[in-house]
């Protein structure tokens, strides 16, 4: 799966299985644009898929 087309979510794999995903824009302090409530609906499927 390719993840490195979210510009807002950071994503880390894990032993056991785990994603972690971390949001970053801290210059906003993670407030929400459109673009990562785009990236927050479209993760699930995309992981899914994973």
């Amino acid at each position: 799966m390719r993840y490195d087309e979210y510009q807002h979510l950071i994503f880390e794999r894990r032993e056991k299985g785990i994603l972690l995903i971390t949001i970053n824009r801290p210059e906003v302090l993670n407030a929400t644009d459109q673009r990562l409530h785009w990236e927050l609906s479209r993760v699930w499927k995309d992981i899914d898929d994973d």
